[in-house]
């Protein structure tokens, strides 16, 4: 009966029938509240209607529950970025990371959120404290122009 719903739910979220497929999922949720994807799914709903902060339980019980779905710990590290949760979005991009090395959108999001955040254990002073690199950055641009003159 749940993959009705979440069948229902996919129909609804394809024409952007945002209600009607938050409603769907919600069933489904309700009915096999312990399969990821339900939760995943909901979740995209809340994500994709920009509510942020609601798609982090469902992300979370999504990855709990299959920490081996890698999709999942993506889609919760967008939502702590959307909501600037630095280090919970590090965290999740790495655990994106972990489960596939290979994949270019995690190592990308991996690293952005590293560069966002910094990492303290870093050798390198730009990932240490990235903001006061970048104010030092644009001070040294700004220090060039003046001296060649544009």
């Amino acid at each position: 009966m749940a993959v009705y719903h979440a069948n229902l739910g996919g129909s609804c979220r394809a024409l952007k029938q945002w209600d009607e497929a938050e409603k769907a999922y919600q069933n489904a949720v309700k009915l096999e509240p312990d399969k990821a994807e339900y939760q995943n799914l909901l979740g995209n709903v809340y994500f994709e209607t920009g509510r942020f902060q609601e798609s982090i339980p469902f992300y979370k019980r999504a990855a709990e529950s299959s920490p081996d779905v890698t999709v999942y710990h993506a889609n919760l590290g967008g939502s702590y970025r959307a909501l600037k949760h630095g280090m919970r979005q590090r965290r999740a991009y790495q655990n994106a990371v972990k489960l596939e090395p290979d994949k270019a959108e995690y190592q990308t999001c991996s690293v952005t959120s590293i560069l966002e955040v910094g990492d303290s254990r870093s050798q390198y002073p730009f990932i240490r404290e990235p903001q006061k690199a970048a104010q030092t950055w644009q001070f040294t641009m700004q220090i060039l122009v003046v001296l060649i003159g544009h």
